[in-house]
């Protein structure tokens, strides 16, 4: 079991409207059904996300796989919606 997670630097916030919510599950979606894996729980919050998943295999949901596109993508769409970088 792994736990993976992404925080706002600098207590930005990651998520402040709907359709930022939307969008991150949007590409929770889009990653799971490329590389499914069990999801056992996750929370998403303003500036953070938590998920708790069971890899079948080792190195599914490695940093050069979904996890690493879910942790970068996201937080850059973001910067760009509200202009922080």
């Amino acid at each position: 079991m792994y736990h993976v997670l992404n925080r706002a630097v600098g207590k930005r916030h990651l998520f402040g409207k709907d359709a930022d919510f939307e969008a991150f599950q949007r590409v929770m979606i889009e990653a799971h059904q490329r590389q499914p894996i069990r999801i056992l729980s996750y929370c998403v919050l303003s500036n953070h996300w938590h998920f708790a998943v069971w890899p079948d295999a080792d190195g599914q949901g490695s940093r050069n796989g979904d996890a690493a596109r879910i942790t970068s993508c996201v937080p850059v769409s973001i910067d760009k919606s509200y202009q922080y970088t």
